[in-house]
């Protein structure tokens, strides 16, 4: 079973219309633009005139269309006992924040992937 993706992996991954739909990257763009490549999704949400709920379900949709592609092995989140989708995309356990809002962190494989993407686009 996987756990981490590869930069590759991502790539591949950001390819593919069938797992990654616009409107995600969409959202990897606006936390992949932030300085530290990190922001809560409320924040987020503000940046693409959306509700964060939306948000939330889109990311996990994703992030379950890649862990059943790659057999993804992942935490378990909140008593519902439920995989943790969220975190294929970004890191399940991020710092915590002073302001109480928990920030969406992106995989280091999955930001350098977001690099190459973008310079793939521009030439």
């Amino acid at each position: 079973m996987t756990t981490i993706l590869s930069t590759i992996q991502w790539l591949d991954i950001l390819h593919n219309p069938t797992l990654t739909k616009q409107k995600v990257i969409d959202i990897l763009d606006v936390v992949h633009a932030t300085p530290s490549t990190a922001l809560p999704c409320s924040q987020i949400a503000e940046r693409l005139g959306e509700k964060f709920g939306t948000l939330n379900l889109r990311i996990g949709f994703f992030g379950r269309r890649v862990a059943e592609m790659y057999t993804m092995e992942l935490p378990i989140y909140g008593p519902s006992e439920n995989p943790a989708y969220f975190s294929v995309p970004f890191l399940f356990d991020p710092p915590k924040r002073t302001d109480g809002l928990l920030d969406w962190v992106l995989r280091p494989e999955l930001a350098k992937a977001l690099d190459h993407l973008k310079a793939e686009q521009r030439s």
